[in-house]
């Protein structure tokens, strides 16, 4: 059985899901090809080298853009798909994407089924008929198709409000390769100690749906007040300079330092060296990581997956880039006994390695993919 994947790009943290999941597809006699979209010849993972599956890219053509509206499409990849004649195929729906639009009226006609994953994310900068558009329109997709595989609880109670059967959504929380992270890491992480300086650790794109500021604003307050804190934010994007500014005028920069963007192992040593992980905005996969360094977690919702993953091991935030609420959390993570601490950071560990492993996340999908086949 020919299964496909079709992914808006091919981002270096997916190439071990990819693998793994081409592995074990491979032993139930079943194919595995992926077909995403490429916006320039030397797009992230250097798909000429060794992948270990079989994938092709196709050009991305922008033919709208228009305030927070983006519509694109895959130059050519529907045409390659009607030849490989798909048994069945995974796609990371989005509304804006036209080619999924064209897959999708292409599969409905010649009755191939089709599994959805994603976590249903709503840019919050769209405005209320834009939004009631989009879930009028999503809805449709996710009714149609055989299987829906969601990132969290979340989404999946969302889904079953639309009348979706229970056997039919699978949660599969998105996630990197945690057991390599666990693996590699050094012995720091195996008995953590909180009897230094406070380190707050934030690695991720710096862009206003981050809030990073906040979080700066925040730490700088508690400083101002006695509190021994340093803040390393790691990453780069549209707000750094803004948030290298607001540093330098609250002055804390040394207190508060921007590392600029970190690759690969480059972060191990943050993370080893962290004893707390904020997010104060949208999610995004580096909770997963902080969590598999053993690091309690200060965060909002994100994208509706850290919901499953805060339990016990850090504080969950209701609104994005409340400076006062991010304070009070940081507050209470400080006054903790040391004991707590280390429960927190134990409780991470297992909580990620339970939850949300690369293990966990390939054989969720392979239940997705074999409900449909058989």
């Amino acid at each position: 059985m020919k299964v496909v994947y079709i992914y808006e790009g091919l981002p270096a943290y997916r190439k071990d899901f990819f693998v793994l999941l081409n592995d074990r597809l491979k032993k139930e006699g079943h194919d595995l090809l992926i077909l995403y979209g490429r916006k320039n010849a030397n797009e992230s993972l250097q798909l000429s080298e060794n992948l270990g599956f079989d994938a092709k890219s196709f050009p991305v053509k922008t033919y709208i853009k228009k305030g927070p509206l983006k519509f694109i499409g895959f130059l050519g990849l529907v045409r390659y798909f009607k030849s490989k004649s798909p048994d069945v195929y995974v796609l990371q729906f989005h509304v804006s994407t036209l080619t999924y639009w064209r897959l999708y009226i292409y599969s409905k006609l010649n009755n191939i089924p089709y599994i959805t994953w994603d976590c249903n994310y709503l840019k919050p900068e769209l405005g209320r008929r834009a939004r009631s558009l989009r879930k009028y329109l999503t809805d449709k997709v996710y009714k149609n198709a055989k299987v829906c595989v969601t990132y969290g609880t979340k989404f999946k109670n969302e889904l079953l409000q639309i009348c979706k059967n229970e056997k039919d959504i699978i949660v599969a929380q998105n996630t990197i390769n945690i057991e390599k992270i666990y693996s590699n890491r050094s012995e720091l992480c195996n008995n953590k100690h909180f009897d230094h300086p406070l380190h707050i650790l934030y690695v991720g794109v710096v862009n206003d749906r981050k809030n990073v500021e906040a979080a700066i604003i925040a730490v700088a307050e508690l400083i101002k007040e006695g509190h021994n804190i340093y803040f390393d934010i790691v990453g780069g994007g549209d707000s750094y300079d803004n948030c290298a500014t607001l540093a330098k005028n609250l002055d804390v920069t040394d207190r508060v330092v921007l590392h600029g963007p970190k690759y690969s192992t480059e972060l191990q040593y943050y993370f080893e060296n962290a004893d707390v992980f904020v997010l104060p905005g949208t999610g995004g996969l580096a909770i997963n990581e902080a969590m598999a360094y053993s690091l309690p977690i200060i965060s909002t919702e994100g994208d509706g997956t850290i919901l499953d993953l805060i339990d016990g091991n850090g504080y969950l935030l209701k609104n994005n880039g409340d400076v006062s609420e991010l304070k009070n959390a940081i507050l209470n993570f400080i006054r903790l006994p040391e004991e707590e601490k280390k429960k927190m950071s134990k409780k991470s560990e297992d909580i990620i390695l339970k939850k949300a492993s690369l293990e966990n996340m390939v054989n969720q999908h392979i239940i997705a993919i074999k409900r449909v086949l058989e």
